[in-house]
């Protein structure tokens, strides 16, 4: 709590304040610590504006963070043109801190491995001109910015590459091999999802949802990768089957929101670590999928405005989908009456041991949202709480008693 003191002794190598009540300035002596190697004033009340050549005597820096203070900005000098570099840098991460352009300084950081210019005010293209000095990059995070194009291709070494929230056009830039996750959504991507996407084995988490993407899915999107944890495509106009090429332990698949037909890809009762199945809004057509009710893990089934039909089947599972909190059925053509023994299963819709706890579904990098409807309106949740329990059967042909 309080400010930055004014006075630092020379020799200083360490700064680490983050996570403070730290207002006021940064004090023009901190950029005069010729030997700092660490500072860290992350997620503080910090303000006022810095210019980028204030860090140009900081030659020993590796490590920097100012992310998560919203009231910072930066400039560069209006006036002269310094021609600078921060040789030792590694790590730079200035999220959530007004930044509108690439710190110059960069342009020569070679060693640089962590970039996290996230939620700022970044404007127009990647360019080779900014981005020359990348080359040891790693870890690029640009989200929510207004970038508009990529002039470069990702360094080599990339494991992590997060543009998601801004205004990219064009078609999809396939990452390099060791892109361990790759996140696009909500862009302005347009075109097919290019097969050779599949030559990027090392995947992890892949989202480009929330695009104007076309075309059918590639038949290798649902084997090429032996980590696979997160595939979006939710909210394009992809058509076409899907393959019944899945056979992965994926965590979360979502296709939501798409123009996709066909049967539901039985390959995907191998993914035993299955938590998220979310297809609705697209032209399915089957009969109800029992043969999911065997996956431990699925805790949110979405079939909604599709063309599933037919009886609720009474599965021969002993206890189907007892982890599932989240089931929507609604809008269909499904029959017949609802079978006690699906009910009975559902253990986990009855267990209200996670009820007032705050926590999401998903790590880091989840980014699904569920319609759910409540009290007759339709609410989009952007996160899924663990907490919550939903179960939508509506606008079918179902008869007979409630069980």
């Amino acid at each position: 709590m309080g400010q930055l003191p004014h006075h630092w002794p020379n020799s200083l190598q360490d700064v680490r304040l983050e996570e403070n009540e730290i207002h006021g300035t940064i004090p023009n002596s901190i950029f005069q610590l010729v030997n700092l190697t660490n500072l860290n004033l992350s997620s503080n009340n910090l303000s006022g504006a810095i210019r980028f050549d204030q860090f140009s005597k900081l030659k020993k820096l590796q490590f920097l963070n100012l992310s998560n203070n919203s009231l910072l900005s930066f400039t560069s000098s209006a006036h002269i043109f310094i021609e600078y570099s921060l040789p030792s840098l590694k790590i730079l991460r200035f999220s959530n801190c007004n930044v509108n352009k690439f710190p110059s300084f960069l342009r020569n950081s070679e060693n640089l491995k962590v970039l996290e210019l996230s939620n700022s005010r970044i404007h127009g293209r990647i360019s080779k001109y900014d981005s020359q000095g990348w080359k040891s990059l790693t870890v690029l995070v640009l989200s929510n910015n207004f970038l508009t194009h990529i002039e470069l291709h990702p360094r080599m070494n990339i494991t992590t590459l997060n543009l998601r929230n801004n205004k990219i056009q064009g078609s999809i830039l396939v990452p390099p091999p060791s892109t361990e996750v790759y996140l696009v959504s909500n862009n302005k991507l347009s075109g097919q999802i290019p097969p050779s996407i599949c030559s990027v084995s090392s995947l992890q988490y892949l989202s480009l949802s929330d695009n104007n993407l076309s075309g059918t899915i590639p038949p290798c999107l649902g084997n090429f990768s032996n980590e696979l944890v997160i595939l979006h495509l939710k909210n394009n106009s992809l058509e076409g089957h899907i393959h019944d090429t899945f056979a992965n332990a994926s965590h979360l698949r979502s296709l939501n929101s798409n123009k996709l037909e066909g049967p539901l890809p039985r390959s995907l009762a191998k993914c035993i670590k299955l938590e998220v199945v979310n297809v609705g809004n697209n032209k399915i057509s089957d009969s109800f999928p029992c043969w999911l009710g065997s996956l431990p893990e699925l805790k949110i089934l979405v079939l909604r405005s599709n063309r599933f039909y037919g009886p609720l089947c009474n599965s021969n599972i002993t206890f189907p989908f007892q982890a599932l909190r989240i089931i929507d059925l609604s809008h269909n053509e499904f029959t017949g009456f609802l079978p006690t023994r699906i009910f009975l299963g559902m253990e986990a819709m009855k267990n209200v041991d996670e009820q007032g706890r705050l926590e999401y579904m998903g790590g880091a990098f989840y980014d699904e949202s569920i319609t759910v409807a409540m009290k007759g309106h339709d609410f989009q949740l952007q996160k899924i709480l663990v907490m919550i329990r939903a179960m939508d059967f509506s606008s079918n042909r179902f008869h007979g008693e409630i069980p």
